[in-house]
């Protein structure tokens, strides 16, 4: 199964049916994640922001394509300043989807099994027992995540090298 399946199912398990209203909060979460990645010089924490920057922005594509709402939500232009487009939102998403995948392939990696083994990791999530309520009744504009759950898949991003990197 390719990734984007496997996002395909992970939507529809999370019941994440439209475009998050939340994007450029989460968005700018992972920028920041990337961010700190870089300056720490630490290359497992920028594959697994880039892939989660890439989850959040093809998930937002994918809803706005069979929302009736396309662009009602947000303006996805104010998401990063580096990304700067025409009107169009899903010409944005995509750009900034392209950026990604180039980003995951300059740090050597196979973007497609980078994003498999992100989709490991977050499919094996749990929802937050206590939060699983709100959420099923549209309170909450994000999945909660079980924080203290024991069993969490821990992405291998070293499993995603390129061979001539993988030495």
């Amino acid at each position: 199964m390719n990734w984007k399946s496997s996002l395909a199912k992970w939507r529809s398990v999370r019941k994440i049916t439209k475009p998050q209203t939340n994007y450029l909060v989460m968005m700018s979460e992972e920028v920041d994640e990337y961010a700190a990645a870089v300056s720490n010089n630490d290359w497992t924490e920028k594959v697994d922001a880039i892939c989660d920057q890439l989850v959040l922005t093809t998930n937002q594509a994918v809803l706005e394509e069979v929302s009736a709402e396309v662009g009602a939500f947000y303006n996805v232009k104010d998401c990063l300043d580096r990304y700067q487009f025409g009107n169009d939102n899903s010409q944005y998403l995509n750009r900034i989807s392209e950026i990604c995948l180039d980003e995951l392939y300059s740090l050597g990696v196979v973007p497609a099994l980078a994003m498999k083994e992100c989709l490991k990791e977050i499919s094996s999530r749990k929802i937050d027992p206590l939060l699983e309520a709100d959420w099923l009744e549209g309170k909450l504009d994000k999945w909660p995540k079980w924080k203290q759950q024991p069993d969490t898949y821990k992405a291998n991003y070293k499993l995603a090298k390129r061979k001539q990197y993988s030495s």
